[in-house]
């Protein structure tokens, strides 16, 4: 992959950097307790899994979808359409849809301060903006709107290019960090009840 671009929201990051603070004082408070150890643990991992392991890589072949338990990785010629309804969903040429974790869409108040001056420059039709058929999960304000803006400028790229091989399509599922959250959360119950 080449031009490779990270896309995580910093807000992920940030509230396990204070959940881990949080499991830290705890540690640091009694240190020999095995449940203190065993729900910090799951404290900081569960958080880990579902706010800061999901991301969005996006190169000049393709897009890779990270989510908390799996690795989708979408060459953009497979792409079809790219949705920002719930969260961004990708959906391939033989219509299966990938949602990502890292890039959900705002809500429902977010639509009524949504304007058309945000979509200059982002891929977005002047004509879908003047006539109100853009969603508030395309507006560059939030996490969807970014990676959607992103995922697009990419996409036009890739097909002005037409000299660049797509990623070729691979899923697989990472079980091992769900199953460290999975364990430690049955140790701290085990220690805490025993």
């Amino acid at each position: 992959m080449t031009n490779v671009q990270v896309f995580r929201p910093w807000s992920g990051i940030a509230l396990t950097a204070i959940v881990g603070l949080i499991a830290l004082s705890i540690l640091i408070s009694d240190w020999q307790n095995l449940t203190a150890w065993a729900w910090s643990t799951f404290m900081v991992s569960l958080t880990w899994l579902g706010l800061v392991r999901p991301k969005l890589v996006v190169a000049d072949e393709g897009v890779t979808v990270v989510n908390p338990v799996s690795r989708v990785q979408i060459g953009w010629h497979d792409i079809e359409e790219l949705d920002t309804k719930y969260s961004l969903t990708i959906v391939t040429k033989d219509r299966r849809r990938f949602v990502s974790w890292a890039a959900p869409a705002p809500g429902r108040h977010h639509a009524r301060t949504v304007r058309g001056a945000e979509f200059k420059g982002v891929g977005v039709a002047a004509d879908n903006v003047k006539d109100g058929l853009i969603k508030a999960g395309e507006s560059p304000r939030s996490l969807s709107g970014q990676a959607i803006a992103i995922c697009r400028l990419r996409m036009i790229a890739f097909t002005r290019a037409g000299n660049i091989q797509g990623l070729a399509f691979s899923k697989r599922y990472d079980l091992v960090n769900l199953l460290v959250v999975v364990a430690s959360f049955a140790a701290a119950l085990l220690l805490s009840n025993g």
